[in-house]
């Protein structure tokens, strides 16, 4: 099971060190400005409250909540990871799985116009392309694949705006 640690702190002490100089300046400000706030205008009880009602937002407001399945092959959550480094989508990018032929296989929708989606096995072994393209209907390598898929699940989705 993820840990906060893992998934939250630093995810934003990384996030930190790559905020423009201008945010930087900003969040120091900030920073400064509630110390003494709480130091002039609070009890002690309530400086407390204060510190860690901040101290959770601050190190939950990047929390992802995007823990791929552990039970994901290995290079289906490689797929994952490199969706993760490009560009944010629209729609956003997403992993299901489900079973077709009796397998599990993982479907990657398109993400735009003209691009195809992707269906690959459990070894990222690329199946076919179900739909998307310039007709829409895929490569035509598995043209049954939307009808006859079953058991959906959502494997990871991109939460990034």
């Amino acid at each position: 099971m993820p840990t906060l640690a893992n998934n939250c702190i630093i995810a934003n002490f990384l996030d930190f060190e790559f905020l423009s100089s201008y945010f930087r300046e900003t969040l120091s400000n900030l920073y400064v400005t509630l110390k003494v706030f709480i130091k002039q205008n609070t009890s002690k009880a309530m400086k407390t409250a204060i510190v860690a009602a901040l101290f959770l937002i601050f190190f939950t407001s990047s929390c992802k909540n995007n823990d791929v399945p552990s039970d994901t092959p290995s290079c289906i959550r490689s797929l994952v990871e490199q969706m993760e480094k490009t560009f944010v989508s629209n729609p956003p990018a997403s992993v299901w799985q489900y079973t077709f032929n009796n397998q599990t296989v993982y479907y990657i929708p398109p993400v735009c116009c003209d691009v195809f989606s992707n269906l690959y096995d459990d070894k990222c072994n690329l199946i076919c392309h179900p739909d998307g393209g310039f007709t829409g209907m895929g490569d035509g390598k598995c043209p049954d694949f939307l009808k006859n898929r079953k058991d959906a699940r959502l494997i990871w989705s991109d939460n990034r705006k």
